[in-house]
């Protein structure tokens, strides 16, 4: 028992620090590439796509949006539960049981990332990836990485 005493701490920062990003995370998540997809067609406009390849991305976007609101809502009831747990001082059998479910959607929610990172760069040409490898390089170098770090020698 000794060894699983680091369990409500850690569990207490993370129901802590957690709220503070809800905010953002209550927002649908979306690769860098997505969000250049809304301003005004200016993906399109860099990378040349054709009408067809437009639209394809705006319905990968709109599934996307879908795909990811249970689950973003799913984050949300976990992370309302573990608070729960933990102000009521729940055993650590219980917390545990949460925090793999917590891990779990997070898992679920990657893999649908990687999914639409996948079927985005699908639709595609090899130069057309090229352009957008080389603008998301230059957008991060010239306002930092999602963490609000230097961009600088970050992997892509």
């Amino acid at each position: 028992m000794k060894n699983s005493n680091w369990i409500i701490p850690a569990a207490l920062g993370l129901a802590l620090a957690l709220p503070l990003s809800r905010a953002a995370a209550d927002q649908t998540p979306a690769p860098a590439d997505q969000k250049a997809m809304d301003k005004g067609g200016k993906l399109q406009k860099e990378l040349g796509l054709t009408k067809d390849q437009a639209a394809k991305f705006q319905a990968l976007k709109e599934s996307f949006k879908s795909a990811m609101k249970p689950l973003n809502d799913k984050r949300r009831d976990l992370m309302t539960k573990l608070k729960s747990q933990v102000d009521a001082k729940a055993p650590d059998a219980d917390l545990q049981s949460t925090l793999n479910d917590l891990d779990a959607n997070h898992k679920a929610v990657m893999d649908q990332m990687m999914q639409m990172k996948t079927q985005m760069q699908s639709l595609l040409t090899p130069t057309q990836r090229a352009k957008m490898l080389v603008a998301r390089k230059n957008h991060r170098r010239h306002h930092g990485s999602r963490h609000n770090g230097p961009a600088e020698g970050m992997p892509e």
